[in-house]
């Protein structure tokens, strides 16, 4: 009573971030988007990254030391993130497509360079216009 009629084809198991599934840790990641007054940067962590290790990650990129980070959800600073290095970034309210601000000046991005590569193309085949192989025996 009450289970599906297809349940046993289902795993018996789900994993979840973080959980292990078939003898391999599951990576799930979080990705922040990082603006700052020179430009904007992916960031990329795993989910089960703290806060510290979050802002070791911003220095890296920006070169704005961890103990003078002034991360904010808002571009003027006003709704200021902060925690303890230990919080996890769910706790602080940081997720997967969370966008971040650095409102410190001295803050700097490195440019990302995107490439573009050509992708051949094969022509198409001309299509007839009426008829199709039909009509095409018809007129000859």
């Amino acid at each position: 009573l009450g289970t599906s009629p297809l349940e046993h084809l289902a795993p018996r198991h789900f994993a979840s971030r973080g959980e292990r599934h078939g003898g391999v840790e599951a990576m799930a990641k979080v990705v922040v988007r990082l603006v700052t007054a020179s430009g904007r940067s992916r960031i990329e962590v795993p989910s089960s990254a703290t806060f510290g290790e979050f802002q070791a990650e911003v220095q890296s990129r920006t070169g704005v030391e961890v103990s003078v980070q002034k991360l904010s959800s808002d571009p003027r600073g006003q709704q200021v993130i902060s925690g303890a290095p230990s919080a996890s970034l769910a706790q602080l309210g940081i997720s997967n497509g969370a966008q971040l601000h650095l409102t410190n000046q001295e803050a700097s991005i490195a440019a990302q360079v995107l490439t573009k590569v050509p992708v051949p193309v094969e022509p198409e085949a001309a299509v007839p216009k009426s008829g199709g192989a039909a009509a095409a025996a018809g007129a000859a």
